[in-house]
């Protein structure tokens, strides 16, 4: 007989702790339906911080769904964090129930929490907050999780916001799961790529070009970055691989003859990187690049035969005249596309002073002296 009394009084208390529970809820929700959110938050803060109570899905979606209101203006000031409370509940509310009925009432909660997250993230941003930005886009990231669906936007902005953070770990650990889902943004295989080459991952930076390219094999822009990036990772044969690609597909593209030039020049085949910047310059004879790049190649040709004559014995004096009369032929070839990149880009010191230099080699001493001016009075 005391065994069956101790039961019931036990009963009995765990039925007056529920009852207080719902009391205590139901006055929280009472003050949200009458939008009195500071009322509701002290109500649902007391309940959920009572001992005596045991909150179930239906508690936590009543705390997340007043933590949501909070989150907004004008009572997002006094609850900073609201947000945070309101994402855990959700969780917690899916966690023990995840019927259908509770998963539809929890949904647009976590439709509205997203947002809020988003525009938290934004303002971040907006501030150069990256780091902050960041978490505030993978918090959006995870609330919509709990709809079982991929917010592939915010996963995209958690990686920017990262990268623009100097956090390379969590920004390649982000932009790898878009490139696992074959995200349809080029940004995110050439920023990986980046990423790996910038920790000298070199292979698997040409490996997600190649990728790029793959994905987006009309978008001219992933030729151009993956052939100039291979270019500076010194992968000659992948740049000549890809610029015969993008040839293929797109004739008129003086940018890529000009990588293509700078590829062949850097391993030492001038005759190719000759025909590739003559490309580049028929293509675009009144563009900076072109001009520039078919000059400083005839530069580069005319210091090596200057360069190698000037070494000569002195007794082979026939022999240097006859070198320093091809490296002017040479020069006079590279001055008309500097004079037109200078024209081009009027106040660039470094054109100024490698044309001032060759009009002295070439004893044109009034051009010389003007050019001379020009950089002094640039106080260079």
């Amino acid at each position: 007989m005391k065994r069956i009394i101790t039961t019931v009084l036990f009963l009995a208390f765990v039925a007056g702790a529920i009852a207080q529970q719902s009391t205590m809820v139901k006055s929280a929700q009472k003050n949200y339906t009458k939008k009195k959110i500071p009322a509701a938050v002290e109500a649902i803060r007391a309940a959920m911080l009572n001992p005596e109570t045991l909150p179930d899905a239906a508690t936590y979606l009543v705390q997340a769904r007043i933590y949501v209101a909070a989150s907004n203006p004008p009572y997002s000031k006094n609850f900073p964090k609201a947000e945070d409370t309101a994402l855990i509940a959700l969780q917690k509310t899916l966690l023990l129930d995840s019927s259908e009925t509770n998963f539809f009432l929890a949904e647009s909660e976590i439709v509205k929490l997203s947002a809020i997250f988003y525009e938290k993230g934004s303002a971040e941003y907006g501030e150069n907050n990256y780091g902050k930005a960041a978490d505030f886009y993978e918090k959006a990231y995870n609330t919509v999780l709990l709809l079982k669906q991929i917010d592939t936007g915010a996963l995209f902005n958690v990686a920017l916001c990262a990268e623009k953070a100097d956090d390379t770990n969590r920004a390649r650990s982000n932009y790898e799961k878009l490139a696992d889902m074959r995200y349809n943004n080029l940004v995110v295989y050439q920023h990986l790529a980046s990423l790996y080459e910038k920790t000298g991952r070199k292979d698997d930076a040409s490996r997600m070009f190649d990728v790029s390219i793959e994905m987006f094999p009309d978008d001219s822009i992933a030729y151009l970055i993956a052939a100039n990036e291979n270019l500076v990772m010194e992968n000659h044969n992948k740049v000549v691989s890809i610029c015969n690609m993008s040839a293929a597909k797109f004739p008129v593209f003086p940018l890529m003859y000009v990588i293509l030039g700078a590829s062949y020049q850097n391993s030492g085949d001038m005759d190719n990187a000759e025909i590739n910047y003559r490309k580049a310059y028929e293509q675009a004879p009144e563009e900076y690049e072109s001009n520039f790049r078919m000059g400083a190649f005839y530069v580069e040709k005319g210091n090596k035969v200057k360069t190698a004559a000037e070494n000569l014995p002195l007794d082979a004096m026939e022999q240097y005249r006859a070198e320093q009369e091809r490296a002017k032929n040479i020069f006079t070839k590279a001055i008309p596309h500097l004079e037109k990149a200078l024209a081009l880009s009027p106040e660039n010191i470094a054109v100024m002073k490698t044309l001032r230099d060759l009009y002295n080699f070439m004893q044109d001493e009034n051009k010389a002296a003007e050019l001379t001016n020009k950089i002094n009075a640039l106080g260079q």
